[in-house]
């Protein structure tokens, strides 16, 4: 079994009275395989705002159900992101130079922050002219089919 498989990835979250507690069911599944006394290294998780991370994937989708520009919201969230210029760049041997979009999970709050404002902004000016901020945060619940 690989290291990885052995010591999997839980999440936890701070409490009203101060303890941990496991945020999803299967952390709290993984967390129950240890004996009590198991000592844990924690490490603070505050570079993703996970509600804002939500909404983000939530406009990204509405945005290609309604544009036939890109095949998902994977692909439009890369052209985001090299377009505003949150990219990797690579010299190569040989000369030229790669250019790869950076991920999402790099990025700090206020980071994470401007780029959601900006990914809405060009979304409402440059792929779907006309569409609305109001439109395109409205209710992720609401069915929404091609405009």
């Amino acid at each position: 079994m690989s290291k990885r498989a052995d010591k999997p990835t839980i999440f936890v979250r701070t409490t009203a009275s101060g303890m941990l507690a496991p945020v999803s069911a299967y952390d709290a599944e993984v967390l129950a395989r240890y004996p009590v006394e198991t000592v844990f290294r924690a490490e603070p998780d505050t570079k993703r705002d996970m509600a804002l991370s939500a909404k983000l994937w939530c406009v990204l989708g509405r945005a290609v159900d309604n544009t036939d520009a890109f095949p998902d919201s994977r692909a439009l969230c890369t052209a985001l992101l090299i377009h505003h210029g949150y990219v990797q760049r690579t010299r190569l041997l040989g000369g030229g130079e790669l250019v790869e979009p950076r991920s999402l999970t790099d990025f700090d709050k206020q980071e994470f922050e401007t780029f959601y404002e900006l990914a809405v902004q060009t979304i409402c000016a440059e792929i779907i002219p006309g569409m609305s901020r109001e439109a395109l945060e409205a209710d992720p619940r609401k069915n929404w089919g091609r405009a």
